[in-house]
């Protein structure tokens, strides 16, 4: 299993960007779990030392980001490290994708991440899961492979000659839709600040009063557990799990 983890923050978090690097200690830990992994900086396009990304982070201009990923292997296989800002949306967003060992490692380094000022939440998934709940071109189901006949199909609105169908993923519960100051999405473990419960506009007590979660405040921040690993099925306890776990956190958005 691939593991993803995403953070996010305030718009405007770290203008500079190695300051974020820096806060999560990643190069101290990539050096710990993935010494022998080649990293390139897609902005770049230069193959990089792990001891050096901070330098090369620091020397970029694409307004304060940064793209990082190994080197061997298919591209879609390769593990990843991003973070990009997203104005129009009112977010920030760090994603760690497919470098389990990092991830695994959290308690390390997540934690003065958590408490930085301006951090909305963040999540775990099972990344090929994660990405199979929001497929919806079928063009990409066929590549890989993957049958879609029974998947449910509406009008992809392209003109022709573009595909005029697409999946229709508008049910499933490992979903996630951008909306304005948050990402719609659930994951069996969660980190969830005040700045989170504000935007959509839940209560903390709401979430401290429903007895199928484990709950933990890590100071200001809110550490919930809805299944005891990352969701893999959208079938079954796991799939229930997952609607109510979605109705809990974002259906007071539509009381605003």
């Amino acid at each position: 299993m691939a593991l993803k983890l995403e953070v996010f923050f305030q718009p405007g978090a770290f203008p500079k960007a190695s300051e974020l690097w820096e806060l999560g200690q990643f190069s101290i830990m990539l050096d710990k779990h993935e010494s022998n992994s080649p990293i390139i900086n897609d902005f770049t396009g230069n193959k990089i030392k792990i001891t050096n990304i901070a330098k090369s982070i620091s020397k970029g201009t694409r307004l304060g980001g940064f793209s990082l990923r190994q080197s061997c292997g298919e591209l879609k296989d390769q593990a990843s490290i991003t973070f990009i800002h997203l104005p129009d949306w009112d977010i920030a967003r760090l994603d760690l994708s497919k470098f389990d060992k990092l991830i695994e490692d959290r308690a390390s380094w997540l934690p003065s991440i958590l408490q930085h000022q301006a951090f909305i939440s963040a999540r775990i998934t099972n990344s090929e899961y994660c990405s199979i709940q929001n497929r919806k071109d079928l063009q990409s189901y066929e590549l890989l492979g993957i049958d879609h006949s029974k998947l449910p199909k509406i009008k992809s609105g392209l003109p022709f000659p573009l595909p005029q169908e697409k999946i229709d993923i508008s049910n499933n519960p490992g979903r996630w839709l951008f909306k304005k100051g948050y990402i719609e999405a659930i994951a069996a473990e969660m980190w969830l600040s005040p700045e989170f419960f504000n935007r959509v506009n839940l209560s903390e007590q709401a979430v401290l009063e429903s007895n199928w979660l484990q709950t933990e405040k890590m100071g200001d921040v809110m550490h919930i557990k809805a299944y005891h690993k990352p969701f893999d099925s959208a079938d079954g306890e796991q799939g229930l799990i997952q609607d109510k776990l979605r109705h809990l956190l974002f259906s007071g958005v539509s009381k605003i």
